[in-house]
């Protein structure tokens, strides 16, 4: 798959429910019922919502609510058959939708639009014990953006999810081989694109998104001011820079 997808986010609390159930957990039941291309389950240290409600880990007697974030990417009609569904189980937290493109199975040359080109967020969801060669596979991705020039990637340990459609969730006793974990980098489009062939040769069923962004800030140093917020259109919101 090389198409415009959905990113489907979800931002609510650890021990937020629907019904008897932990949301969660149902909302990554419905990932995994409509087969979602990947997904990933993602629990925070420190956050607060509109409740206003601080809760951290640092702290004992508000470590018992922490701020939970799932994150799921597949085409728009399969984000969009769900999103009923979504939206019925989720009576707190936010829902939001972000295009994206994905990239799935061989991962080859890519040509970046404009946007794109110049600054570009690449996701990369790989199983926490997936391995290329003798090395973690996490570790052998940041080793190769790094060697591309990417300005700077980051690993993020997920605690559930879906890969190419197939639930994968952490349990106590176990490996959790197949759980995903996310690798966000930002970067020069060119970069990015350079590296993505290698990559995709790499992993085994590479799971891939790229994201056009405007990079405001960067070692402290002021590029750009940030951008107006766009207008929506007909397709969804329009990305990029205003004339």
């Amino acid at each position: 798959m090389n198409a415009d997808c959905l990113k489907l986010t979800t931002y609510f609390a650890e021990h937020d429910k629907t019904g008897r159930r932990f949301l969660g957990d149902a909302l990554l039941d419905c990932y995994g019922r409509h087969q979602f291309a990947t997904s990933v389950l993602l629990r925070g240290t420190e956050g607060f919502g509109s409740r206003q409600h601080l809760q951290t880990q640092r702290l004992l007697t508000l470590s018992e609510d922490l701020p939970m974030v799932s994150v799921a990417v597949d085409t728009r009609q399969r984000i969009e058959q769900a999103l009923a569904e979504v939206a019925a189980l989720t009576s707190h937290g936010l829902v939001t939708l972000e295009r994206a493109r994905l990239l799935t199975s061989r991962v080859g040359q890519v040509w970046l639009p404009e946007g794109l080109a110049e600054a570009s967020k690449l996701t990369v969801y790989v199983g926490r014990g997936a391995r290329v060669g003798s090395r973690p596979a996490f570790v052998a991705v940041v080793d190769l953006l790094y060697r591309h020039r990417v300005d700077g990637a980051t690993v993020l340990l997920g605690v559930d999810g879906t890969a190419h459609g197939v639930r994968e969730r952490a349990r106590f006793f176990g490996h959790n081989a197949s759980v995903p974990l996310m690798i966000i980098s930002v970067g020069a489009g060119a970069a990015i694109a350079t590296a993505l062939p290698e990559l995709g040769a790499m992993l085994d069923r590479p799971l891939v998104t790229l994201e056009r962004i405007w990079v405001c800030k960067r070692g402290g140093q002021l590029l750009a001011d940030p951008e107006p917020c766009p207008t929506p259109t007909r397709q969804g919101w329009e990305c990029g820079r205003s004339s």
